[in-house]
């Protein structure tokens, strides 16, 4: 149900995550249309990604461990891994 309190306090949290963003020049990776928030996913560089797309330098950086400090990152540690004979 919507609630008019809950919509300023979310439209404030958006405008602080937008205003820090521009302060670190990467105001550009969110977009909204239509009403919609997104991350531009294309501005972001991440090394797991680019080890499951085969970039070599991605792949040899990895040393056997992924997020280890959360257990939900067990099971892709383990799929790098075994894709790297460890």
């Amino acid at each position: 149900m919507y609630d008019r309190g809950m919509q300023k306090q979310l439209d404030g949290i958006i405008r602080s995550l937008r205003d820090t963003l521009a302060e670190y020049g990467i105001g550009e990776i969110l977009e909204m249309k239509k009403g919609a928030l997104r991350v531009r996913p294309e501005m972001i560089s991440c090394d797991a990604w680019r080890f499951f797309q085969g970039d070599a330098n991605a792949v040899n950086a990895f040393r056997g461990e992924y997020m280890s400090a959360y257990a939900w990152g067990a099971e892709t540690e383990s799929f790098m891994s075994r894709k790297l004979g460890f």
